[in-house]
């Protein structure tokens, strides 16, 4: 009894968490400061929210040209390059250089020293600077419903994805600006997405659509 009363406040505590983070990110816009990537980066992360499966989900194949928006520090962006392979290449865009420098200083360490197929972009979601159908797939994780304008940044990913390609979210349970699977669908949609799909569960999950 006395564990489950343990576990019982720690769902309330963490619950209480969230919806306080969530009113005050509805208050205030602001991109996940850079100290967090001690959490973006860690084993709890590797667990909940496996790189290759939003790998897999995404659509992202060897030898592609792929986009992250919101690449943070490179948690999603590493293992996808290795997976593109030489052929290929991702764009990492993040609104913070002090994000993109953290992938830099990865690429440094010699378990990397092969990788060269990153580029890191600091930029505005809003403004992609590159031209239209330049990507095979958009990928983006636990940061669209970050942005105060996700329609506009959506019709951006629109613009710079090829013809037939992926648009791809994902979300999961705890960030504090998760959206119902719903939600996503709806903001792909209103973005000219179609053949919608989804993919892991309601608690964490990626939605794809294409151009």
């Amino acid at each position: 009894m006395i564990i489950l009363e343990i576990l019982l406040w720690i769902v309330i505590v963490l619950v209480a968490f969230r919806i306080l983070i969530g009113i005050v990110r509805k208050l205030i816009h602001f991109p996940a400061p850079a100290f967090i990537s001690i959490f973006l980066d860690s084993r709890a992360r590797g667990w909940w929210q496996p790189p290759k499966d939003i790998i897999r989900f995404s659509n992202i194949k060897k030898g592609m040209k792929i986009l992250e928006i919101g690449s943070g520090s490179g948690f999603f962006t590493i293992p996808a390059a290795k997976v593109l392979g030489y052929d290929g290449e991702i764009a990492a865009l993040d609104i913070q250089q002090e994000m993109l420098d953290k992938i830099t200083k990865k690429l440094e360490k010699e378990e990397n020293s092969d990788i060269e197929n990153i580029r890191c972009v600091k930029a505005s979601a809003y403004e992609i600077p590159y031209p239209a159908e330049t990507f095979d797939v958009v990928f983006t994780v636990s940061v669209l419903q970050e942005i105060p304008k996700p329609h506009d940044v959506l019709l951006e990913a629109h613009r710079v994805l090829k013809k037939g390609g992926t648009m791809s979210i994902s979300e999961f349970i705890p960030d504090p600006d998760w959206p119902l699977p719903s939600t996503v669908e709806k903001q792909l949609t209103a973005a000219g997405f179609k053949n919608l799909k989804k993919h892991g569960n309601f608690f964490r999950y990626t939605i794809t659509g294409v151009k």
